[in-house]
C-alpha cells in the first residue's frame, strides 16, 4: 500500500472506449444472417423455377428432336438461356437430356450408338479418330464434342460431354430396361 492512500479509496473509473456492446454485435450478426439467408433463398427459388420451366420445354421439344438434336438444344439452353446460378445450370444438363430423351422411343438411336459409337452418321470420323489415337473408352465423349464443334476446354466442366454421356447412360440403362421388360 502506498503511504497516504487509504484502503477504502475507490479506484478511478476508466473512461476509454469499451467497444460495441455484445447486444449490438449479436443483433447485427442476426440481421446480416437473415438478410443473406433470404437473398440466398430467393436466388435458389428463382433458379428452381427457371430450371423447372426448361424441363417442360425439353419434354415438348424431345417429342420431335433426335438424340443428337437434344444435345444441341441442351447445350444452347445452357450457354444462352439458363439464368440460374452456374452450379444449378451445370447440374441441370443431365436432367434436361433425360427429359428430352424420354419424350419418344430412342431404340434406333441407341442401336446406332451401340453399333457405331456415334449418334450422328456425320460424326463417323470421330470413331476413326478415337481408334487412331488409341484412347480410353471414356475419351470418345470428348472426340464427339470436338466433331460437333463444341470442343471441351475444361474436361471436368463441359456441358457437351455431360450431354453426350447422358445419351449413353440413357441407352445403356433406361432404354435397355424398357426394352427388356
Amino acid at each position: 500500500m502506498r503511504s497516504g492512500a487509504s484502503p477504502d479509496a475507490a479506484t478511478p473509473e476508466h473512461k476509454g472506449w469499451q467497444g460495441p456492446s455484445l447486444r449490438f454485435v449479436l443483433t447485427t450478426l442476426i440481421v446480416l444472417a437473415l438478410v443473406l439467408g433470404f437473398g440466398a433463398f430467393r436466388t435458389y427459388s428463382k433458379g428452381l423455377r427457371i430450371i423447372s420451366d426448361a424441363m417442360h420445354k425439353f419434354d415438348e421439344a424431345g417429342k420431335t428432336l433426335t438424340a443428337d438434336q437434344c444435345i444441341d438444344e441442351t447445350i444452347e439452353w445452357y450457354m444462352e438461356e439458363c439464368a440460374a446460378n452456374i452450379v444449378m445450370c451445370e447440374s441441370a444438363i443431365r436432367k434436361a437430356m433425360a427429359h428430352c430423351l424420354q419424350a419418344q422411343d430412342r431404340a434406333d438411336e441407341c442401336k446406332m450408338l451401340s453399333e457405331t459409337g456415334v449418334l450422328n452418321p456425320e460424326h463417323g470420323e470421330v470413331l476413326s479418330e478415337v481408334r487412331e489415337h488409341g484412347t480410353g473408352s471414356g475419351q470418345w465423349v470428348f472426340y464427339t464434342c470436338k466433331a460437333r464443334g463444341t470442343e471441351c476446354k475444361k474436361r471436368k466442366k463441359c456441358p457437351c460431354a455431360d450431354a453426350v454421356r447422358s445419351v449413353d447412360e440413357f441407352c445403356v440403362y433406361t432404354h435397355k430396361s424398357v426394352v427388356e421388360s
